[in-house]
């Protein structure tokens, strides 16, 4: 008889039942639920960017510190280099215009003269610097 006459409940029956039994079974509207689900939601990305924007800055300042370090490592480098290169050109003028067996002699108190050199200008970096 039921399958002559069709199906007998309406949707919005069905609709205002499920939402009743919801709303009893929860203690809140659907429409509650869904907007504290949203504010959830909204909170959590929230707080999910402000610890990715501290992470990225906390990243940006270590970055920052390696660079200096860097950049102090690269100059104590670059002024090594520098003084070892006046000490190589000292050394070849001075040996080149030494006569004979004297170019032993010369050599060899130049290289004491500038490791003795070098020796000081460490000390005092490490003294200034601590590095």
């Amino acid at each position: 008889m039921s399958i002559r006459n069709g199906i007998t409940h309406h949707t919005s029956e069905v609709t205002n039942d499920v939402y009743q039994h919801f709303q009893d079974d929860t203690g809140k509207t659907i429409d509650e639920v869904v907007k504290s689900t949203v504010n959830q939601q909204f909170k959590q990305d929230r707080e999910d960017a402000q610890q990715a924007s501290l992470s990225a800055r906390m990243s940006a300042k270590v970055s920052q510190q390696n660079v200096d370090k860097m950049s102090i490592v690269l100059d104590t480098f670059l002024k090594f280099i520098m003084v070892v290169g006046v000490e190589m050109v000292i050394l070849l003028l001075s040996v080149s215009l030494t006569p004979r067996w004297w170019k032993l002699l010369t050599f060899a108190v130049l290289i004491g003269v500038s490791g003795i050199f070098d020796y000081i200008l460490y000390r005092k970096k490490v003294a200034n610097d601590g590095i």
